[in-house]
Parts: C-alpha cells; structure tokens; sequence
C-alpha cells in the first residue's frame, strides 16, 4: 500500500477533507468514483517497531479515510500522512476541503481539487544523498530496498516510515523485514500483490480504527 501526504488548512477554520478514487489500477478500479474522507490522526512514532510514540524518535501525524466528514482546524497539524487500502501505487486521487457546516451534497461549496498520484510499486526514494533523502522519482532499484531497510532499524537519516512501510493492504504503520522483502519484489518487477477486501470502500478492512 502507499501513504498520501496532505497539508492544507485555513487558520481558525474548521474543515474536512475529501478524497475521490479517480483512476485506481485492477483490480482496485473496482472503487473508481468513490468519495472517502481523512479521519481523525494521531500521533505515530518514527521508530519502526512502534505505533505509539516513543521518547526519542520524531513523530509524524496520521490518519486514515472513512465514509464520514471528519471536521478539524488542519493548519494546527500540518502535514499529515493518510494510508487506506486503496491508496494503492499508481493511483490517481482528487482532494478537496469543505468548511463546516457548509452542505456536502452541494459541488459549489468545495474547494477546487488537487489531483495526487501515487508513486510506482516499491519505489520509495530518489536517492540516499540528501537528508532528508529525496522523493520516488520513477524508478525502482536497490537504493529503494536500501531504504526501508534503513528504517527498519531505525537509522537516523533513513526515509520516513509513511515511505517504508510498503505492506500490508492496510497499513500496520510499523516495519519490519516483510517490508524490506516487498520493496526486493517491486525491484524485480513484481506486481502488486494486494486485492481489496470489499466491493465498497466503506466496508474496507482499513477504514476502521489504527493497528
């Protein structure tokens, strides 16, 4: 699975955003034209064996998608990384915010979209030069395997563990050698291996509370 990274928000405003399934690869396409919402997030620890936080390592905010509006002051959080199931690599994806208590039935009263796409199967850096390292940028190579390794143990300057943690359908947001082991497949041109696990988004297996 992927993480999409959302950042957006009105001071003082109240708001909730949508995300709308625009082109999902098969067998994923099943969701095409689905409306799911960013849920509420919490706070997850950077260490790759853990889900709370833990003193020491950074944190980063999360949250997943619901079928619900979840309404909250966003630019208090900053970025926050949303995995589902089906934000799935290749994937296109259409944003938009909507104040509270603003009608969602109405097209008028949300924001225009922001159309993201989802980086490629195992591709999870450009490089390990920099720090941080740089973004997917198309290509999957060992530098990609070499990576979540790195945030399997943890290792100060290794990619964020929204990057690393490739399995499994539904995110447990920890890393572990399975991850490594998927970012190997994606080198060797492996597809990818997940299905959803319901005809409707709403009845996912990840829209439900964190691991």
């Amino acid at each position: 699975a992927a993480t999409a990274q959302v950042d957006v928000g009105d001071p003082g405003r109240s708001q909730a955003v949508r995300v709308t399934f625009v082109e999902l690869p098969f067998p994923f396409d099943v969701w095409n034209g689905s409306d799911m919402w960013v849920g509420a997030s919490r706070k997850v620890s950077e260490n790759g064996a853990s889900v709370p936080p833990v003193a020491g390592f950074a944190n980063f905010n999360a949250a997943t998608l619901q079928c619900t509006p979840f309404y909250t002051d966003y630019s208090a959080l900053g970025m926050v990384h949303v995995f589902h199931e089906g934000i799935v690599p290749l994937g296109r994806y259409t944003l938009q915010v909507i104040d509270e208590p603003c009608d969602t039935g109405d097209s008028l009263h949300y924001s225009d979209g922001l159309t993201l796409d989802a980086a490629k199967w195992g591709d999870t850096l450009e490089d390990l030069s920099t720090d941080p390292p740089g973004p997917p940028e198309g290509v999957n190579n060992i530098v990609d395997v070499l990576g979540v390794i790195g945030r399997f143990g943890s290792e100060p300057g290794s990619i964020r563990k929204a990057r690393a943690d490739l399995e499994p359908g539904c995110l447990d947001l920890t890393i572990n050698i399975t991850d490594a082991l998927s970012a190997v497949k994606g080198f060797q041109g492996i597809g990818y291996p997940f299905e959803p696990t319901a005809l409707d988004p709403c009845d996912s297996n990840c829209s439900s509370p964190f691991p």
